[in-house]
């Protein structure tokens, strides 16, 4: 009896073990395995414009939360700016994704309605050393504060990363900018690079933007410092599209605008060894309506 006892206890176990990793809760239906994993001083980059799901033209997060997982999964980045997320979808993510650890998923003084541009990173390979956000606006330090003819708040969030082998740190920006406003994407372009010059100058610095603009426009000279910004002098970034492009490296397809894509911006000291955009689908489903970008740099 006792090893009868002890055989239909361990079949249990097993049992309620394969039930909930197999579909019984979002937890075990949304766990993915993340392969990818980069060398020495190269970092995978992912910008991704997730969108939540009360934007107007979104398809409903429940019929695309498995094809935004297996996008993640197969990139495996090491570092991932997520724009106009919500809660709920950062949590799915993180479930889907257990490699990755979160910041800028909100405060007490943040409305949680608001999306969010939340920064993913490898806790295997990073630490957060400093994390912090500012506000797109004449008050950069009030939550929620707008300026400019802004349609609503827009943040920023940084953080400090730490390379755990090496103690290596850059600094990455994401963000989502205004898109009613022309006046207030160029107004936060010029605060943004206010913030990164108060840094260190030899500090690398990685810049995700869901930033509505072309390449051509005046946010996009204003952030490559080809415009002088007061308070910035000096300071400008690098598109990590442009180089790629030049090089033949991606795949040649048409310019990233036109297709809503994200863009991935960093300092000049930062080597650039390729970039794309990823127009997949997963199983007929796209994971945003906005494509996602990956470059692929090496910090010096």
């Amino acid at each position: 009896m006792g090893k009868r006892c002890l055989v239909w206890c361990l079949w249990t176990a097993a049992g309620l073990s394969l039930v909930l990793e197999s579909g019984c809760g979002r937890l075990g239906e949304g766990r993915r395995i993340v392969a990818f994993e980069t060398a020495g001083a190269e970092i995978k980059l992912l910008g991704f414009p997730i969108h939540n799901s009360s934007e107007d033209g979104e398809p409903a997060w429940t019929y695309r939360h498995n094809a935004a997982l297996d996008l993640l999964a197969d990139h495996g980045a090491d570092v991932i700016g997520l724009q106009g997320a919500d809660p709920v979808q950062v949590q799915d993510l993180q479930r889907g994704l257990a490699v990755y650890e979160a910041v800028g998923t909100g405060s007490a003084d943040w409305d949680p309605t608001w999306p969010i541009c939340p920064v993913l990173y490898r806790k295997d390979r990073f630490r957060a050393a400093q994390t912090g956000s500012f506000w797109f606006s004449n008050t950069p330090w009030a939550a929620g504060s707008v300026h400019w003819g802004q349609g609503s708040p827009r943040v920023c969030i940084w953080v400090r990363l730490t390379e755990r082998l090496t103690g290596r740190t850059f600094i990455v920006y994401n963000m989502q900018m205004d898109r009613r406003s022309a006046w207030s994407r160029e107004k936060s372009a010029e605060l943004l690079l206010r913030q990164i010059a108060r840094g260190k100058r030899d500090e690398p610095v990685v810049v995700f933007g869901d930033f509505v603009d072309s390449a051509d426009s005046r946010l996009i000279r204003i952030l490559q410092g080809a415009e002088q910004t007061a308070g910035a002098e000096g300071t400008g970034l690098v598109d990590t599209w442009l180089p790629s492009a030049l090089e033949g490296v991606v795949d040649g397809l048409s310019s990233r605008e036109t297709d809503g894509a994200e863009v991935i911006l960093v300092s000049p000291q930062v080597e650039i060894l390729w970039a794309e955009v990823d127009r997949r689908m997963f199983e007929g489903r796209r994971p945003s309506g906005c494509f996602p970008a990956a470059a692929l740099i090496r910090l010096p």
